[in-house]
């Protein structure tokens, strides 16, 4: 059968990135990104049923669909009743995401510091789609998303490995908590 697909796609995605001190032992990492991403696809991979139907059960030489040949089916206009209509879809999708992070050291015990990160996030998404076909008018759709999440997390020594201080302590408590919101899926602390 008839059967016509053609697609052409275009990515791009940059990306940036930033960090520094920012005094003392603290530092910062600033990221970011943008995605875009557009295809644009024509097929007609839908097939009319009731004549594929109508051409498998004919007996007539001229609209009979043969599938057992050796050759073509049927005639070239036969197969092209059989195809559906060209379909043309077309969908561009966005994506910029950034997020920032501070650590450092918050106060000297013991057993060393009490190391620390504190970060936020934001992530903005949105695809917009297009359908259209001779068989349907145009529809389009357009999803968007934007949610921020913040985060910190905080080790604590307890006991410090006074033997060999570069493999780290013997034993310490992490603590960490983090607070997402979507404007879909609302908020969630963890």
């Amino acid at each position: 059968l008839p059967f016509y697909y053609d697609r052409t796609t275009t990515f791009v995605r940059p990306l940036v990135g930033l960090r520094g001190d920012l005094g003392g032992d603290w530092s910062y990492e600033v990221t970011g990104f943008l995605s875009l991403d557009n295809s644009h696809v024509t097929e007609n991979d839908n097939t009319n049923a009731a004549a594929e139907q109508a051409a498998l059960a004919s007996s007539d030489p001229a609209t009979a669909l043969n599938l057992f040949t050796q050759g073509p089916p049927g005639s070239p206009a036969l197969l092209a009743s059989l195809a559906g209509p060209l379909t043309v879809e077309k969908f561009n999708s966005q994506q910029f995401t950034t997020q920032a992070i501070v650590r450092g050291p918050l106060l000297q015990i013991s057993a060393g510091p009490i190391q620390s990160v504190f970060g936020a996030e934001y992530d903005h998404n949105r695809l917009d789609t297009l359908e259209q076909s001779a068989s349907i008018s145009a529809s389009e759709n357009i999803i968007e998303r934007d949610a921020y999440a913040f985060f910190s997390e905080i080790r604590v020594p307890l006991l410090a490995n006074h033997e060999d201080p570069s493999n780290g302590d013997t034993l310490a408590v992490d603590f960490a908590g983090r607070f997402d919101h979507s404007d879909d899926y609302g908020s969630k602390p963890t």
